[in-house]
């Protein structure tokens, strides 16, 4: 519908640009015939067919006109009934995709409480088959008790130490797989912490942990010979960060002020962290 009606828009512009540059063409012609007629001084006997011929062409173009135009509003009307339907279907097609989302998910919802209950039956038949099944055991019991007097007493302490010794022999299993675990454990984690301590010695180097004497104070001193043995103190009161220092022989200004800002934001924020990676790139 929108590419006819752009085409009847051209078409209309292009008549109207006919009739206009008709209209120009008429003027200037009649405008020669003129000059021409008063500097002969002659008759002219065409020119009232030529207005008449004109004429009647001017009103075949104003008649095309006219229809054109009436066409162009019959189609804009059609235009605008078809966008409110568009609009219409988009609202209603809107609300049936919200329809379907909320089916989906009470559908959804029914098909859980379906597959639960099934569980459920299930887990009934499954209760029913155990009771039964405690029944029996019941009543076998039952139905032994009368064998039990029949039995002497010597050969129940022999089943009795019997089952000891099987309850022992599993115990000491158990006592010797869980020291083989325990010792895998262990080793793992030493030889994890001592990767681990290798990984800190080639950033930060020699780390040396000293408390003070009523353990209140730690201080973490860090060496690193590899880079002009700097070092890096810090000291820290239970999980307070106190103070740091570094200790540089060629630290320069520049250096020494990026380090004090560094110091700062890391106490502000009782943070470590920052100061090791300044120590780990810089020193």
């Amino acid at each position: 519908m929108k590419e006819d009606y752009s085409t009847i828009e051209h078409d209309f512009l292009h008549v109207k640009d006919y009739f206009s540059n008709y209209k120009f063409t008429y003027k200037e012609r009649r405008s020669k015939l003129d000059f021409l007629l008063n500097i002969s001084n002659e008759p002219a006997h065409d020119t009232t067919s030529l207005i008449a011929s004109s004429k009647e062409q001017l009103v075949e173009v104003k008649h095309i006109y006219k229809k054109l135009d009436e066409e162009m509003k019959e189609l804009s009307v059609e235009v605008y009934n078809e966008e409110q339907l568009l609009s219409q279907n988009t609202e209603k097609l809107n609300e049936l995709n919200k329809l379907e989302s909320s089916l989906q998910k009470e559908y959804n919802h029914l098909v859980d409480l379906h597959e639960k209950v099934l569980v459920n039956d299930k887990l009934n038949e499954e209760f029913d088959e155990i009771e039964n099944g405690i029944k029996r055991v019941f009543g076998e019991i039952e139905s032994k008790k009368s064998l039990i007097g029949t039995f002497s007493i010597e050969s129940k302490l022999e089943e009795e130490r019997q089952l000891k010794e099987v309850r022992n022999d599993l115990a000491a299993k158990q006592r010797r797989l869980t020291i083989i675990n325990t010792e895998n454990y262990i080793e793992d984690i030493f030889y994890w912490e001592k990767q681990y301590l290798e990984v800190l010695e080639k950033i930060f180097g020699t780390i040396t942990i000293n408390s003070s004497e009523d353990r209140s104070c730690l201080k973490i001193t860090m060496n690193n010979p590899s880079k002009n043995n700097p070092v890096l103190e810090i000291n820290i009161k239970g999980k307070k960060l106190l103070d740091c220092f570094i200790s540089k022989n060629n630290f320069t200004e520049k250096q020494q002020a990026e380090f004090e800002r560094i110091k700062e934001y890391s106490l502000k924020l009782n943070e470590v962290r920052p100061l090791l990676i300044y120590f780990a790139i810089n020193c």
